[in-house]
């Protein structure tokens, strides 16, 4: 299924740069061109839509207790929390962010930001009160070069795609550094610039290896299950995704700035 595919008559999008999925299954689509949020029920039907007051907005995030929505945005450093129907409740500022991506928010209500200007992770309270950062330039544990996108695991352990080292880092809830997971190339469980990343319903993650123009599935040691499309044509340059919790992927598809839909498991 592709969601704002020229070919389908449906709605068409401007420039989609975030995605993600509510506890119901609704795809909530950030289009920055339009600076518009969309949301779409499983079938890919548009079931509503509302304006946000920036056109900087990078990632999104679904609230697993409420179902609000939180949005990241550059413009002034800011993250906003919208309720489905589009009323900002809630936006804070930081100084402890420079230019974010990724945003995620953890069933206790923490929030994390990924900064890959600054390549670290940033945690905060719910009502944005800074907490830590986790990481610094390089390429050792616990270290970044222009990470980009983030999940939660039920667990509460986080996935960061350490997108110009190749590889994902995987976390505790508390920050401490688990693991590594792949490194540049193109065999199955290398990746090459990995960029948006999920975690499906049996703790898999799913991530776009961007410039393999691939998806790839990693359990949550970071071996390598599979890979759902493989250079074959359907994607160009994959960003964010969005995972459901029935074995299903959405994606942006570079190749025409569509929604694209798959089964991975």
């Amino acid at each position: 299924m592709a969601i704002g595919a020229a070919e389908t008559g449906q709605v068409q999008f401007k420039n989609p740069v975030a995605l993600a999925v509510g506890q119901d299954g609704t795809l909530v689509v950030v289009d920055q061109g339009d600076k518009m949020v969309q949301m779409f029920n499983t079938e890919g039907k548009a079931v509503s839509a509302f304006s946000i007051p920036t056109a900087w907005a990078r990632g999104v995030a679904v609230s697993p207790s409420n179902g609000n929505i939180l949005i990241v945005e550059n413009e002034n450093q800011s993250v906003m929390t919208f309720t489905p129907s589009g009323e900002l409740v809630h936006r804070f500022h930081s100084d402890h962010f420079s230019s974010c991506y990724g945003i995620a928010q953890r069933n206790d209500g923490r929030i994390l930001a990924v900064d890959y200007a600054e390549h670290c992770v940033a945690m905060f309270e719910p009502d944005g009160t800074f907490v830590r950062s986790i990481g610094k330039r390089g390429e050792g544990e616990s270290e970044f070069y222009r990470p980009f996108f983030i999940a939660v695991t039920k667990s509460e352990r986080f996935v960061v795609t350490d997108s110009y080292n190749h590889r994902l880092q995987i976390f505790d809830k508390d920050g401490s550094f688990e693991g590594i997971s792949g490194k540049r190339g193109t065999e199955n469980g290398d990746f090459d610039l990995p960029l948006g990343v999920g975690v499906g319903g049996e703790g898999e993650i799913v991530v776009a290896d961007r410039d393999n123009h691939r998806l790839q599935v990693v359990a949550t040691d970071g071996s390598h299950v599979t890979t759902v499309v493989n250079g074959d044509g359907r994607l160009a340059s994959p960003a964010n995704i969005a995972v459901t919790n029935d074995g299903h992927v959405y994606v942006i598809n570079g190749k025409d700035k569509s929604i694209d839909k798959f089964k991975y498991n």
